[in-house]
This record gives structure tokens, C-alpha cells and sequence, in this order.
């Protein structure tokens, strides 16, 4: 009876370590990491590279989904405006690949910034048209003030 049991307990051992439940962690956990249940970037150099993040046809799709109506409109569901290098930055609620861009020929009226974690997959982002603006993705009052602030440095910088 004990052998039997013993032999139970190795198999159910050797059942959870092929699925994956009892491997150790090949790379280091994000910051604010807690779950397995996390989405985590492919590719490990994507990790390091926000512009291959910013490509990723994952983030794209879902960033497509958040627009609905709106990303008919090509500089915003394809962003194909004119943007600087997307480059991580910490916010008040973690660290976040910021993505700045703009309707071409009309960068100071219409323009964007939004904050991806590829760690879980969010995306906040602030859309700033002629006629007002609009958050994208339900950012909670921290991450909405970030991505005000983080618009004001990207489009309205002040002079020195």
C-alpha cells in the first residue's frame, strides 16, 4: 500500500513538471511580476527592444480593439505617423513601453501617447484630436494623469 502511494505521488510529480508547474523560471520575472497567468513577450530579445514590442502583432490587434470606430482612421489603427523610437519609461504604476505618434501633416492637432506593459498586456493610451481628447483603455486616475503628463513633454514641450 505504501509503495502504491509513493508511486502515485512520483506520478502526479512527474505530470506537473511536464506541464510546466514545477519548472523554475528560465528568465527573471518582470517587475511586479506575480502570476504565471501573465502574458510575456515571445521572444527574449523583445523584451529589451520597445519597438519590436510595438510591432508584435499581439499588441497590434488588441490596440485596434480599444480604438473600435476609430481605427479605420490609418494613423491611428496602423500608426503610420510620423513617432519618435518607442523607449521604456516608469510611471507611477510600473514600467511601460511609451509609444508617441501623430497624424502625418497634422502632428500638433492629432497625436498620441500610449503606454503598453507587455508583462500583462495592457494598454493605455491618451488620443489627442482637434476637437479633444480621449483615453484609450481605461486607465485607472494614476496611469490617466502619467499619460497626461507624458503628452504634455511629447507634444507641448516648454520652452528654456
Amino acid at each position: 500500500m505504501r509503495s502504491l502511494r509513493r508511486l502515485l505521488l512520483v506520478g502526479a510529480w512527474g505530470v506537473l513538471a511536464s506541464t510546466g508547474w514545477a519548472r523554475e523560471p528560465s528568465e527573471p520575472a518582470a517587475p511586479g511580476h506575480t502570476g504565471s497567468d501573465q502574458a510575456e513577450p515571445q521572444r527574449p530579445a523583445a523584451r529589451k527592444d520597445p519597438a519590436a514590442l510595438i510591432a508584435d502583432q499581439r499588441f497590434r490587434r488588441n490596440w485596434r480593439l480599444l480604438l473600435g470606430a476609430h481605427a479605420s482612421e490609418p494613423w491611428l489603427g496602423e500608426m503610420n505617423g510620423p513617432a519618435r523610437a518607442p523607449r521604456w519609461v516608469n510611471t507611477s504604476s510600473g514600467r511601460f513601453v511609451l509609444h508617441a505618434f501623430c497624424q502625418p501633416h497634422g502632428c500638433h492637432d492629432n497625436n498620441v501617447v500610449l503606454l503598453y506593459n507587455p508583462y500583462d498586456g495592457r494598454i493605455h493610451g491618451l488620443v489627442h484630436r482637434a476637437g479633444g481628447a480621449m483615453l484609450i483603455g481605461n486607465p485607472p486616475p494614476e496611469v490617466a494623469l502619467d499619460l497626461q503628463r507624458l503628452w504634455l513633454k511629447e507634444w507641448r514641450p516648454q520652452p528654456r
